[in-house]
This record gives C-alpha cells, sequence and structure tokens, in this order.
C-alpha cells in the first residue's frame, strides 16, 4: 500500500477499506486524496463504491446475484430483435470490460490494429478539444497488453480489437471507436444502472447498435418520443407518430458513419450493403410485417435510411422526396452541417397537425413515391421472413 493510501485508509477507519478496494479502479476515479477534507458527502461516495466494490468481488466468485459496479458487454441478438438471448461465455469478462462485435469484413484485425485504434483514439480526442494520452508502460517498466491510455478524466485500455475497458467517462470513446470500425456492442445484464444508461446514451448518439438487449429492458430504457398533439377538429391518425428532432439526427448520423470509409472500395461496399437492407426492410413493410409491432416507427426508419442511401449515391431528387415524406412525423427540415456542433446532420422540427391541407397533400405524395406499395391483405408469412432477417443481422 502507498505511503497515500494508508494516509487515506487512516482518516477512513470507521469505513474499515481494504487493501486491494484502495487499489481499486473504483475508488481510483473518485479522485480521494489525503490531503483533501474528507466531507461526509466524499465519504459517502466512498462508502457507496466500497459497496459496489464488494458485490463484484462476490459476482467474480459466482455467489448470489450480485451486480458489479462496471459492466461487461457481450454477444447476444439484435436491439431490435424478438426471442433475445444473453450471449455465452459472459463470466470469461472483467467487470469493466466491453465486448465489441464486429460484421464478417467489418474490422481489420491485423496485426496494426493497435495503430488503427489509437489514430482513432487521437482524432476523437481533438474533436472533443482534448488531447490523447498514452501509457506504453506499467509500473514494473514493462509494456501494457494492447493500448492503454486516458483523454482527460476518461480512461481506456483495448486489450484486443474485441476487448476495451473503461470507466465510466470512456464509455463514449469507446462506442465512438466502435461506430469507426463498424462494430457493435454485446448487451450484459451485470451492468449498474449507471454505467448502462452511459452506454445506452453513447450507442443513441453515435448510432450503434446494442446486440442481447432484453425486450424488457429495451421497453424500460428505449427512447420516449413525444406523440403529436390530439388535434381538436379531427383525428389525423396517420400522424400519431412523432419524431424526436435530436433522435432523427442521431440516426441519421449513425448511418452516414456506418457507410463511410477513406478507402473507396470500402465505401462503396458499405453503401451497397445499406441498400441491400433497406430493399430487404422494404419487403417487409409491403407485406405489413410490422403492423402488430409499430408500421408508422419502421416506415420512419426506411425514409431515414433511403434519405442518407440517396445522399450517398448522389440522388438529390430521391433525398429531397424522402426528407419531405419524413414531414408526416414531425421533421421540418435536414441539413448536412459536417465539422460542426450538431455532428453531421442537422434536423429541425415542425408538428405534422401544422401543416396546411396544401402541403399534406405534396408530403402524402413523396410517401408514395418514396415507399412501396403494401399489399392489401396481411400476410403472415412476412413475420417469419422478419424474424429470419433480425436472426441474420439485416434488421436493426
Amino acid at each position: 500500500m502507498s505511503e497515500e493510501d494508508k494516509k487515506i485508509a487512516e482518516k477512513l477507519a470507521d469505513l474499515n477499506l481494504p487493501e486491494d478496494f484502495l487499489a481499486s479502479e473504483g475508488f481510483k476515479s473518485l479522485d480521494v486524496n489525503a490531503d483533501a477534507e474528507l466531507t461526509d458527502e466524499i465519504r459517502a461516495k466512498i462508502s457507496n463504491a466500497k459497496e459496489q466494490w464488494d458485490e463484484a468481488q462476490k459476482a467474480s466468485e459466482g455467489h448470489g446475484d450480485a451486480q458489479p459496479v462496471q459492466g461487461e458487454i457481450k454477444d447476444g441478438d439484435s436491439l431490435e430483435g424478438g426471442d433475445q438471448k444473453p450471449a455465452e461465455k459472459t463470466d470469461e469478462l472483467a467487470a469493466d470490460e466491453i465486448q465489441l462485435v464486429g460484421n464478417e469484413g467489418d474490422v481489420n484485425v491485423d496485426q496494426d490494429w493497435v495503430q488503427r485504434y489509437e489514430a482513432i483514439m487521437k482524432q476523437y480526442a481533438a474533436d472533443n478539444q482534448q488531447e490523447w494520452v498514452r501509457e506504453e508502460k506499467n509500473e514494473e517498466g514493462q509494456p501494457h497488453e494492447g493500448l492503454k491510455g486516458k483523454i482527460g478524466e476518461a480512461e481506456y485500455h483495448f486489450t484486443a480489437p474485441d476487448k476495451a475497458k473503461s470507466n465510466l467517462a470512456g464509455i463514449d470513446g469507446v462506442v465512438a471507436l466502435a461506430s469507426k470500425t463498424g462494430q457493435s456492442l454485446a448487451y450484459n445484464e451485470k451492468w449498474s444502472d449507471e454505467f448502462k444508461a452511459e452506454v445506452l446514451k453513447a450507442c443513441e448518439k453515435y448510432g450503434v447498435s446494442i446486440e442481447g438487449m432484453p425486450e424488457q429492458v429495451k421497453e424500460n430504457t428505449e427512447e420516449k418520443e413525444e406523440p403529436a398533439p390530439a388535434p381538436v377538429e379531427k383525428e389525423e391518425p396517420e400522424s400519431t407518430y412523432r419524431l424526436d428532432p435530436k433522435i432523427a439526427a442521431a440516426k441519421m448520423k449513425g448511418l452516414y458513419v456506418r457507410t463511410d470509409d477513406a478507402d473507396e472500395g470500402k465505401k462503396a461496399t458499405k453503401v451497397k450493403a445499406l441498400e441491400t437492407e433497406i430493399k430487404k426492410q422494404e419487403e417487409l413493410l409491403a407485406g405489413r410485417a410490422y403492423q402488430v409491432t409499430g408500421e408508422e416507427k419502421a416506415t420512419a426508419d426506411l425514409l431515414m435510411q433511403k434519405y442518407v442511401l440517396a445522399q450517398r449515391q448522389g440522388n438529390q431528387e430521391m433525398a429531397d422526396t424522402c426528407a419531405l415524406a419524413l414531414q408526416r412525423y414531425g421533421v421540418d427540415k435536414i441539413e448536412r452541417v459536417p465539422n460542426s456542433d450538431e455532428g453531421i446532420v442537422k434536423v429541425t422540427g415542425k408538428p405534422y397537425s401544422e401543416r396546411t391541407d396544401e402541403e399534406k397533400g405534396k408530403i402524402n405524395e413523396a410517401m408514395d413515391k418514396a415507399l412501396p406499395k403494401k399489399q392489401e391483405q396481411y400476410n403472415p408469412e412476412v413475420f417469419q421472413q422478419l424474424a429470419q432477417a433480425k436472426q441474420a443481422g439485416q434488421v436493426h
């Protein structure tokens, strides 16, 4: 135990802090030092961290249903999946590890992955007006495994191309890297509420999916989109679903990032993959596969995908048509604003109920032009198609 830790332990003798806890990342993240005034608030935080550390120790030994302070992210089904199952081999990961899941061909895992990841983290730090500081050796002078470093208070340790350790402040950076490398995250039921909230917020921000999220968790944490206000004079059932402008911007930003690459060949491949996914979604929508689970949301998501694809393919007419059709769901304008605070895409909103009859007519025409014609009768076979698409990762 260091002299600093000994002094802290003496000042907090009533809390009975073990040496292992004082050396843990959970305690170090509190930035407590022996010279600072240990107020009741600080003591409460330390006590809470100690309880969480105890639970993590129990969980690692296989005792009870303890929930560790940090979470590991593991393999599973897609975020939008139906019957979802937890990933296997969860216990092989440490409590503060994040597992990245790459689709075949998405991630370069050759011997230069460390250099590649460091370049991404340097750019991420620069984009946030901060600096990436790499830690190449440990206290014994030995090289760290993989890539380890800091950006401000955020701490990172990429031990493999598909594994990263981070504190809460570092989650945003890990998810940002996943968005650049085309990877998704795997959900873990052991996340603390705080850890889970940060992961979900970052994934929504960068358009990164979380695989294996249970349906109940998804229902409790998914985006809260405000419904359109009830009309006074007549009902507007087609406008009851309403996109939040910030959420719409985040989703389209994720699509732009997902279809981007410095290598033109790889970029073309990613654009083609999005085109294939859109065709599958059109088939499902035409077959009324989302009739029970929400056709309006599926339609809005498809229009956003088609808008980004049209922009990538240089088809401005289709992009404008999709942007006009999205006004059905509360979108007013979509602007590309690279290198800005908004981050690639800015969306402003206007309720559909406030549109004039003439505007509504034009929006309806755009909907007809942008979307596939639906079957007159609902075909239950499309549910099987939807389940197969989810299993194949074609529906997110």
